[in-house]
């Protein structure tokens, strides 16, 4: 139980009301529209953050008139985080006492659980990779290659202006970013009735060293969380758009968990829009360019 504190400050930070209204972080409020009030989310027009790390919000947006400090109660804060301090601990006592009642490490014994029971007698799941199933058919039509199969999709936008990411699961999109000019970031879906994460990277240039290693380190914690949580044999979705270089390399070591292939240090120059879409710990289709991204692969049956 040494990790319950940071396990409670990572489980917080996946919450953008931990990011914006505890932390104050200036990275996520650019994120959402920028340290002006011209904010995009609707219940916050009006809000900024100012240049002393404080919020203020101009009343009914307009650019006239003096803003007003937006306090936020200390006890309210941290009664949040003791809320989720006092949650998480009765969540980790039950699991203990389910632990001791059962016998048995239930992590340990569910990790080693085969992913299918079509598997061969003996194999050893946790060496054996998982990959996707390749279920595409083609046909020739005159001088076109038509396919037949459906397929899962990641089509994504560096171009200065119209950044655009688009996740598509057969005919249906199931996210599409494209409203924010300065959109940038991780965003990893595993296909199905699942959300898609962002993980922010933050921009160098805006942040001194130290202050800028921190919350780089923050976002890949996040990130290697997020990727230590995947069930084995899931299908992922990734989209990289306007990520730092000097970031990328970090990232890409934090999504190798996943089996994202790595990139040459000449890929890594050029590299603004990064697509994926493969198997946990499988086979990966993959595409990184200056401007466009696109990947796709052939999608199992079972998850259309």
């Amino acid at each position: 139980r040494s990790f319950d504190e940071e396990y409670v400050n990572i489980f917080a930070d996946e919450f953008l009301g931990h990011w914006l209204w505890v932390k104050k972080d200036r990275a996520s409020w650019e994120q959402q529209g920028g340290c002006s009030h011209q904010h995009q989310r609707g219940e916050m027009q009006g809000m900024f953050l100012g240049e002393d790390n404080e919020i203020y919000q101009r009343w009914d947006g307009w650019d006239f008139g003096s803003p007003t400090r937006v306090d936020i109660p200390v006890e309210v804060t941290e009664g949040a985080m003791s809320l989720l301090r006092i949650a998480l601990g009765k969540w980790f006592d039950s699991y203990e006492a389910l632990r001791a009642e059962l016998g048995f490490d239930l992590k340990t014994k569910l990790l080693s659980l085969q992913p299918s029971s079509e598997l061969p007698t003996g194999m050893d799941t946790k060496k054996s990779p998982v990959t996707a199933p390749n279920f595409s058919r083609f046909k020739r039509e005159g001088n076109w290659w038509t396919e037949v199969s459906e397929r899962l999709s990641v089509v994504c936008s560096a171009v200065p202006g119209r950044p655009l990411i688009s996740f598509c699961e057969g005919n249906s999109e199931t996210f599409s970013e494209q409203d924010e000019s300065e959109l940038s970031g991780v965003f990893v879906k595993a296909v199905g009735q699942h959300s898609t994460r962002h993980f922010v990277v933050p921009d160098p240039s805006k942040y001194d060293r130290e202050t800028y290693d921190r919350m780089l380190q923050e976002q890949l914690a996040g990130l290697t969380f997020w990727a230590g949580s995947v069930p084995n044999g899931s299908i992922l979705q990734l989209a990289c758009v306007n990520v730092p270089q000097e970031a990328l390399p970090a990232v890409l070591r934090g999504l190798a968990a996943l089996g994202v292939p790595s990139l040459s240090a000449e890929g890594l120059e050029r590299a603004r829009a990064l697509a994926a879409v493969g198997a946990m710990q499988g086979q990966w289709s993959c595409h990184a360019s200056s401007n466009i991204a696109a990947a796709s692969m052939a999608a199992p049956q079972t998850q259309l």
